[in-house]
């Protein structure tokens, strides 16, 4: 038979102090289906079986209890997509140098 447990680790978006991770701890503890938690210095691993609770609805628990994926970036707004694909596309076409007519010539004869 398949393991049926999995594991999901998840990282803390600030620094806590023992009472607030002992908080969230008895928070995850009470949903059905953990089965281990373990504590490192910026993140949790949690044990879980799937088949009483989904990925999904943990994550969505974990992350009101201030938790999140590692590396899981901040989504960006159309406006700064927008302007950060601009920037990539202007560094693309011209380069890090200077446009030659933004150049000031010393000499002009």
């Amino acid at each position: 038979m398949e393991n049926a447990e999995k594991e999901i680790v998840l990282a803390f978006n600030k620094k806590l102090t023992d009472e607030e991770y002992q908080a969230i701890n008895n928070k995850i503890v009470q949903l059905p289906g953990i089965t281990a938690i373990s504590k490192h210095e910026d993140s949790m691993t949690i044990c879980y079986n799937p088949y009483l609770l989904s990925e999904n609805y943990l994550k969505q628990e974990m992350k009101k209890q201030g938790l999140s994926e590692p590396g899981q970036a901040k989504k960006l707004s159309k406006i700064s997509r927008w302007l950060k694909n601009m920037a990539e596309a202007n560094r693309k076409n011209l380069g890090s140098q200077p446009l030659d007519c933004c150049e000031l010539k010393s000499k002009q004869n």
